[in-house]
C-alpha cells in the first residue's frame, strides 16, 4: 500500500509515468510528416499505421519510412494523411531503466509513510505532558528536488 501511494504520488508530480508502459494512441491525421506522441519519454516504436497501412520503420538513410526522434515520430516518403482517428501508434513510454534518485526519492517517501503512520498528518502532539513536533521538511525538500530535476530534463516544468 505505502509503495504504491508512493509512486503514485510521484507519478501524478512528474506528471507522467516513469516505469515503462505500452501507448497506443488514434490520431487524427493532419498532412504533415511529423507527429509528437503524447506520453513522454519515449523509448521504442512497436508499429505505426495511417489509413489502415503499416509504415515501416526507415532502416536505411534515404529509404522511406519512420522515425523516432525527439519523444516524435517523423515520416519519410509519407505524411499523416488528413483525416479523423487514421493513424494509430503503438509504443513504450516511460524509462527503460528508473533513474536511482528517482527510485530512492520513491523509497523515502515508503520510508516517511510507514515511519509516520501513527501520527500522519499531524504537526504535534502531546500525550502525558510530553510534546512532540513532526516534520519532513528536509525529506520532503530532497525528493521535491530530485522531482523537479527530472520534470525539467524531462520538458515538462
Amino acid at each position: 500500500q505505502f509503495i504504491t501511494s508512493s509512486s503514485a504520488w510521484i507519478t501524478a508530480k512528474l506528471g507522467h509515468s516513469v516505469l515503462p508502459q505500452s501507448v497506443t494512441e488514434v490520431r487524427n491525421g493532419d498532412g504533415t510528416d511529423r507527429m509528437i506522441l503524447n506520453e513522454a519519454p519515449v523509448y521504442s516504436v512497436t508499429s505505426v499505421t495511417i489509413d489502415g497501412d503499416a509504415i515501416s520503420e526507415r532502416t536505411v538513410v534515404g529509404d522511406p519510412g519512420w522515425v523516432l526522434a525527439d519523444d516524435g515520430i517523423t515520416l519519410v516518403g509519407y505524411s499523416f494523411t488528413q483525416g479523423v482517428a487514421n493513424v494509430e501508434i503503438v509504443y513504450a513510454s516511460g524509462d527503460a531503466v528508473v533513474p536511482p534518485d528517482l527510485e530512492l526519492a520513491v523509497l523515502k517517501h515508503v520510508g516517511i509513510q510507514y515511519r509516520d503512520r501513527a501520527h500522519l498528518g499531524l504537526g504535534s502532539g502531546s500525550v502525558g505532558g510530553e510534546s512532540a513536533t513532526f516534520s519532513n521538511a528536509g525529506e520532503f525538500a530532497y525528493i521535491e528536488g530530485v522531482i523537479d530535476l527530472h520534470r525539467q530534463s524531462w520538458g515538462f516544468a
